[in-house]
């Protein structure tokens, strides 16, 4: 009987070299866990308060339409301020929807459009 290694017929040799560029059954890395577990975390939170503030928006846009320009950003920045000068609750709540709007807005217009 002679003991020969028989591999697949699919087999491909690979070199040293090109073995650094695989993971094949390696552990997670942990690092990448933690990013996407965060990536997925801050996405929800960014859709949920897309969807609680549109309403909102429509709301202060309705109230405000007729006022100029000026008294219209006048109304929003008064709102803003007395909204984020209650408590620092509100202060961390308003600053991020505010930031989240600046990459929601085309989204928000077109709620405020359609409904």
């Amino acid at each position: 009987m002679e003991k020969k290694m028989m591999m697949p017929a699919c087999y491909n040799v690979m070199t040293e070299e090109e073995m650094t560029y695989t993971n094949g059954g390696a552990a997670p890395d942990l690092g990448g866990v933690v990013r996407a577990t965060v990536g997925i975390v801050a996405t929800a939170l960014s859709i949920y308060n897309e969807v609680k503030v549109a309403p909102t928006i429509k709301s202060f846009v309705d109230q405000n339409k007729n006022n100029s320009f000026v008294g219209f950003v006048n109304s929003a920045v008064r709102d803003f301020t007395t909204y984020v000068s209650k408590d620092v609750e509100s202060a961390v709540v308003g600053v991020y929807s505010a930031v989240n709007q600046g990459f929601w807005w085309p989204i928000t217009a077109i709620y405020c459009i359609l409904t």
